[in-house]
């Protein structure tokens, strides 16, 4: 492995309308589909499907895109807090970690 190369993470949520959406294919469709939805949402490898599947897989992918997009902001403002803690740059945040600490205390006497 290359020192220095960070590597590109993917991920996304699987929900209740993929689920549904599977669940009513014929088991050769699923599995191709599940595979599809593995390789796109975890790799960004697109699958090569024409017609009726291809129309299916578009609304797919737009499920996949959209909560990979929700995933990302939210890893992106986290990393932004985590860093802005380790600067010592961000009042609000050291704040609301006093509370919790001056709240714990009083919880124990």
């Amino acid at each position: 492995m290359t020192q220095g190369k960070k590597r590109q993470h993917y991920y996304f949520t699987f929900g209740e309308t993929l689920e549904t959406q599977l669940k009513k294919m014929p088991d050769k469709k699923r599995l191709e589909f599940c595979d599809a939805i593995i390789a796109y949402g975890l790799h960004r490898i697109p699958p090569n499907f024409e017609g009726l599947d291809d129309i299916i897989w578009e609304g797919m992918k737009a499920l996949i895109d959209n909560s990979s997009s929700y995933l990302c902001r939210r890893e992106t403002a986290k990393d932004y807090l985590e860093k802005n803690e380790n600067n010592g740059n961000n009042e609000r945040f050291e704040s609301k970690k006093r509370i919790k600490k001056s709240k714990k205390k009083h919880k124990k006497k």
